[in-house]
């Protein structure tokens, strides 16, 4: 089961000459050890041994989230946040062509390695953090796990993923191995991918942020973002991001973020086989539907105990928190020490 995948000795990276310093890499490490990548089932074996071969730069920033919890969000804050003054603009087709995921990149004709037109360069990536490229710097967040899966069942059955098409509610969902208990298509379960946050969040190369902050307070989170990728935060620059980044501005733009241009880009490059290709078919990241609070309302009895159980069973014993509104307090505890830092 994906969630119970061993610990892997692998090299030791990055070289001594590199950019990137040891002790980074290797803090992560120590706390949570080191997993091989899983392959995602999108994308095609070169593609995916491209992305687990790259070694990121000190500057480099994977936004490393499990699904449904603000990826395409982060990634469209982040973009934003590195245009400086000319942060709103939205010269570009897809936020892949700006902010590529990385097992993707190789499937669009993308090198990881090249430079991006905005610095630092920015990643995409569903890799749970044990798994991933060291050297780096990473954003992680948090969500309310009913709300979570509520999101998550909408995308999956928006996307019409057969595996998925027989569950009719969010209860039955709830109970999928395949999406939910053993894993969420990418190698770990949501509980595990919370615990390695968890364990991670004082590491100064990992910044977790929790998704109903983020909501409620954009600017209050963006001087901290912003001090992760190395840059600056002005008033003028803060105005123009969070402009750009609300649900309606958007949803205006809505093409940018379901994933369309790459889905064309690769049947024109007609190198996956029909199965891999109908997992990328467009689906929309920006939803006129509020999650908050929907989950636990339709939800019923059975669903919510069985969450609830799963916490306990993988989340608590990792983290010593009892519910996810702990952990988040723990969370949040490091969020303010640095921004009194800043």
């Amino acid at each position: 089961m994906a969630h119970s995948m061993p610990l892997v000795e692998l090299p030791s990276e990055p070289d001594a000459d590199s950019t990137v310093e040891r002790s980074d890499a290797d803090a992560i490490t120590a706390r949570i050890g080191r997993r091989e990548q899983f392959p995602h089932a999108a994308f095609s074996d070169e593609s995916i041994a491209k992305a687990c071969a790259f070694v990121p730069r000190r500057t480099d920033c994977f936004i490393l989230t499990a699904p449904k919890t603000g990826t395409s969000w982060l990634q469209q804050i982040c973009h934003q946040l590195r245009q400086g003054s000319e942060a709103g603009e939205m010269d570009f087709e897809d936020v892949y062509q700006v902010v590529p995921w990385a097992q993707m990149a190789g499937d669009l004709d993308q090198s990881l390695d090249a430079e991006q037109e905005r610095n630092p360069r920015l990643f995409k990536s569903h890799q749970r953090l044990s798994s991933i490229n060291r050297g780096g710097r990473y954003i992680c967040t948090v969500r309310e796990p009913a709300s979570t899966m509520y999101s998550w069942f909408t995308f999956v059955k928006a996307m019409e993923i057969p595996a998925a098409a027989s569950y009719a509610t969010i209860s039955e969902f709830v109970f999928c191995e395949e999406f939910v208990s053993h894993g969420m298509r990418f190698g770990a379960s949501l509980w595990d991918y919370y615990a390695e946050f968890h364990a991670c969040r004082l590491q100064p190369n990992v910044l977790v942020l929790v998704f109903e902050d983020l909501i409620k307070d954009l600017p209050g989170h963006l001087p901290l973002i912003a001090s992760h990728l190395g840059l600056e935060c002005t008033p003028e620059i803060m105005e123009a991001v969070v402009g750009s980044s609300v649900k309606s501005f958007m949803q205006k733009h809505t093409s940018k973020f379901d994933a369309s241009w790459a889905y064309e880009k690769m049947k024109e490059l007609n190198r996956l086989p029909p199965e891999k290709l109908d997992c990328n078919r467009p689906a929309t990241r920006v939803t006129n539907r509020s999650t908050e609070r929907i989950a636990d309302l339709e939800l019923n009895p059975e669903a919510t105990a069985f969450l609830r159980r799963m916490w306990e069973e993988r989340a608590a014993p990792a983290t010593g928190c009892d519910n996810y509104g702990a952990m988040a307090a723990e969370v949040r505890e490091e969020l303010t020490a640095r921004r009194a830092a800043l």
